[in-house]
């Protein structure tokens, strides 16, 4: 191998100079006619490499200007928010589908799992397919490799394989709270504790700490369905009351009239909640799912609510004419005119008690005529 040489040295002949002035001196001096003719071969071929690659290459060339043609005046911004929302919901749509499968698939492994380990681990194989041992050498995790002393185990949930020291853990407290929110409150789950990979708690965990919100629309359409079904209670007692009131029994009217101010009343928040519904929805399928409950609910209110019919209207009632009770004449007058006259007065004194003045005038009236007639009568008739 040969020596290695430093310093200021000749690139042709390779001799050392000692300085930067002296090397430049004796290039002039003794290389400069080679040198011309190297430099020269040199940009010929340069030159011959430039014209290949810009007649191949679609770059412009440095005395070109791209035509961006007339700009105006103002700051012009481009929104990305379509493309943001986009990227976003299919990440929360992925996020969201894998948390609701864990959840699926831990709710039927923990209600009402058996107690004998045999049993409860093939009911786990059963419901979660497992990977194959022989399909992994190495904890996914740790990248250690399997062994006598490093034992696989699985995922309940995905199925997985990891080792000891890389699996996780669910107590049955924590397993209680996560059936509880996939809609399961009241389910009884066991006291094992779940093995889990690394994955699958980092989801649960989410979940635990996120939990999902009901969309709007799941609101809406609930408040539409409890308003519903007010109505359709209170319908039928309605037309009860207003058949009762006009058979003429009483009693029924501030009910009547209660029961329908609660209806209408039902009628302005269904169409309310109704216009909310229809008027949401991005994407087709909301937009038709929206449509058709803002359809069912104005043929509700046509049906049963805006055509309800009004309280009948209370029947004029009569007046009830006074009457006396029935007088009996004295036992000793034979006399009709006099029987007569005497029954009135016991006319005049009920009315009198009663205060009906006008009838008092009446009989008063009439017992005057009597009067007169009777001593027409007692006078005119000659004595025997």
């Amino acid at each position: 191998m040969g020596d290695v040489k430093e310093g200021y040295l000749c690139p042709i002949c390779v001799e050392d100079l000692g300085n930067f002035e002296e090397l430049t001196a004796h290039f002039e001096a003794n290389h400069a006619a080679g040198e011309r003719d190297v430099l020269h071969s040199l940009k010929g071929f340069i030159g011959r490499a430039r014209r290949k690659i810009l007649a191949d290459s679609p770059v412009l060339d440095e005395e070109q200007t791209p035509d961006w043609g007339q700009q105006e005046i103002g700051l012009s911004c481009q929104s990305h928010t379509g493309t943001v929302r986009m990227i976003r919901g299919r990440r929360v749509d992925r996020y969201v589908g894998q948390s609701n499968k864990l959840l699926i698939r831990l709710t039927k492994l923990v209600v009402d799992a058996p107690s004998d380990p045999e049993m409860r681990k093939a009911r786990e194989r059963s419901l979660v397919p497992w990977v194959e041992d022989a399909d992994v050498k190495l904890c996914p995790s740790c990248a250690k490799a399997f062994s006598i002393s490093r034992r696989r185990h699985h995922c309940r949930l995905c199925g997985g394989i990891m080792c000891q020291l890389c699996s996780e853990f669910l107590d049955s407290a924590t397993v209680q709270q996560l059936v509880a929110s996939a809609g399961s409150p009241s389910a009884n789950v066991g006291e094992e504790p779940l093995r889990l990979c690394r994955d699958c708690r980092v989801l649960l965990n989410r979940r635990l700490s996120h939990p999902e919100q009901p969309p709007p629309l799941l609101a809406q359409y609930e408040r539409l369905r409890k308003l519903m079904d007010e109505a359709k209670k209170l319908l039928p007692g309605y037309y009860r009351q207003i058949d009762g009131m006009r058979e003429g029994r009483t009693g029924l009217e501030e009910e009547a009239k209660a029961t329908r101010a609660r209806l209408c009343r039902i009628a302005e928040q269904l169409d309310l909640v109704s216009r909310q519904i229809g008027s949401g929805g991005t994407t087709p399928r909301q937009l038709q799912l929206r449509g058709a409950l803002r359809l069912a609910a104005s043929h509700f209110l046509r049906q049963g609510l805006l055509g309800l019919p009004g309280l009948p209207k209370p029947q004029p009632k009569l007046e009830q004419g006074w009457s006396p009770n029935s007088v009996k004449a004295p036992p000793e007058e034979e006399d009709p005119l006099a029987q007569q006259m005497a029954i009135i007065r016991g006319y005049i004194q009920q009315a009198r008690r009663s205060q009906r003045y006008e009838e008092l005038a009446s009989l008063e009236a009439n017992l005057q005529e009597l009067k007169q007639e009777y001593l027409k009568r007692t006078l005119g008739t000659p004595a025997k």
